[in-house]
């Protein structure tokens, strides 16, 4: 149990982004009638983020650690570049699904006059 207390200072730390995306889904749900393609990427970008808290949270508090004390930093140095690039990459999809929904389903823009 006392090995998960830093994942479980991580997963604190995260917990605003835990609550938006929670609220995410919930308001996702409650304009799911009304603008559906728009609450299903919300919904994708808000379970995805959460799934990259757990993540990030497992692999810094408890995989980064352990595998330091046991095989020393030269074995972990290229996981962590890959998984940096990862997660980097995870999040720009989270946020262009976030970008994507709040646009989707909007008629085209009026032309301004000048």
């Amino acid at each position: 149990m006392e090995a998960l207390i830093p994942v479980y200072s991580i997963l604190l730390g995260s917990s605003p982004m835990f609550v938006a995306a929670i609220v995410g889904i919930v308001m996702a749900a409650l304009f799911w009638p009304r603008a559906r393609q728009s609450a299903v990427l919300m919904i994708v970008a808000c379970v995805l983020e959460i799934l990259l808290m757990f993540a990030a949270a497992a692999m810094t508090g408890r995989y980064v650690p352990q595998t330091m004390h046991s095989e020393g930093i030269s074995s972990i140095q290229h996981l962590m570049v890959i998984w940096g690039v990862l997660s980097s990459l995870l999040h720009a999809i989270v946020f262009g699904l976030l970008v994507w929904a709040a646009f989707a389903g909007r008629g085209h823009a009026v032309p301004a006059r000048r």
